[in-house]
């Protein structure tokens, strides 16, 4: 999701093309962190798109007293910061759509239930929290991620533009 298409194309054909390309997907995706690490030691900059999907999946996390699994409640975090995004015209439509699909073929969920008041909650103790203001990655589109610091009022809004509002 932040930069490579290859990476992307395995995901989206599904769990048998990442077992097919297990090898090859983790040493890519190790290389990705590593020079995302690299590139920013001290969390400042680009190293940051590596929480994609983490402030409200961190939320989820907390709202289910950590009876769900990091990676899911990063998946459906994802799908939510999407959704919002599109919602605010900073990602390009239709990335929420294949996001979603992507996260289906690998048996990844892509909503929750919890109220929006709830995950607000769990979010504002976020570490990219600074004081009043809160840095979101939000997807440009798929491969593409962008920074987007907004204040703390604004939080309840992005992550109700989030939740699924139709099915």
């Amino acid at each position: 999701m932040l930069q490579s298409p290859r990476l992307l194309e395995i995901f989206s054909k599904g769990t048998d093309a990442v077992k097919e390309n297990i090898a090859e997907v983790v040493a890519e995706s190790v290389q990705i962190k590593a020079d995302y690490v690299a590139n920013d030691e001290f969390d400042t900059g680009v190293r940051r798109y590596l929480n994609l999907g983490h402030t409200i999946g961190h939320a989820i996390e907390r709202t289910a007293k950590y009876r769900l699994m990091h990676g899911h409640c990063v998946a459906i975090g994802m799908v939510m910061i999407s959704r919002a995004g599109e919602a605010l015209g900073i990602t390009e439509a239709g990335t929420t759509e294949q996001l979603i699909a992507i996260c289906e073929r690998n048996s990844l969920p892509v909503s929750c239930d919890f109220s929006t008041k709830s995950l607000l909650d769990g979010a504002l103790s976020d570490k990219k929290r600074m004081g009043g203001n809160i840095a979101l990655i939000i997807p440009e589109k798929l491969g593409k991620c962008m920074t987007h610091t907004v204040p703390v009022d604004e939080l309840e809004h992005i992550i109700e533009l989030g939740k699924e509002t139709s099915v």
